[in-house]
């Protein structure tokens, strides 16, 4: 089956913005996925949140505070952005968020290792903690109740920031995925749609 895209021309740029993002998009059997993987240090400026207790100030951060869990900060995160399935507003939810050492990657190809790498650390407590420039943060939403899925949007807040680069994975299609980029403006929209079987990045903006 050949798995087709649709992009906006104004996106057809050789180059993404310096800023960049991961997304990888999910069909679950009782509801959707989202999971979102950038440098750590830029998950403030996209959300327009602190990642209250995990990103300090004096540029390290504490792998010791994971342990006692990220769903509430995950969920802080994300309070402003929006978004919708099928034309509605969806109730994503947080399910987790993780750190991990941007010298020691952990896989993001596909749901499951995006599961996973919201899941644990994977690497052993460090001794000094690591500056936040070597960091990379991988956070995870969910929506349950809604499993055929027609378009899909995140809406991100108005934070000043420069254009953002997504890579895209989509999962939503029953019959396959697609993979494709992107540059999503500040306060921009990334939009998708899976129409009968085949999912069709429509545009970021």
């Amino acid at each position: 089956m050949v798995i087709r895209f649709v992009i906006s021309l104004a996106l057809m740029a050789f180059a993404l913005p310096a800023m960049a993002a991961e997304v990888i998009l999910s069909r679950e059997s009782r509801g959707v996925a989202i999971y979102i993987k950038m440098p750590f240090e830029d998950v403030p400026v996209l959300f327009g949140q602190p990642v209250e207790g995990l990103l300090n100030y004096d540029g390290a951060t504490s792998f010791a505070d994971l342990s006692r869990g990220t769903f509430d900060q995950a969920e802080a995160l994300a309070q402003d952005v929006k978004f919708t399935i099928n034309g509605q507003d969806a109730p994503f939810a947080a399910m987790s968020m993780m750190i991990h050492p941007e010298d020691n990657p952990v896989p993001f190809h596909d749901p499951l290792d995006a599961l996973m790498a919201i899941s644990v650390c994977g690497v052993p407590l460090p001794e000094t903690p690591p500056a936040n420039e070597d960091l990379v943060w991988i956070g995870g939403w969910y929506a349950p109740g809604t499993t055929d899925v027609t378009e899909l949007t995140i809406t991100f807040p108005d934070t000043g920031r420069d254009a953002m680069g997504v890579s895209l994975a989509s999962f939503l299609a029953r019959s396959g995925s697609a993979r494709s980029t992107l540059s999503v403006e500040d306060g921009g929209t990334i939009r998708v749609e899976v129409p009968q079987g085949f999912a069709r990045v429509l545009f970021g903006n």
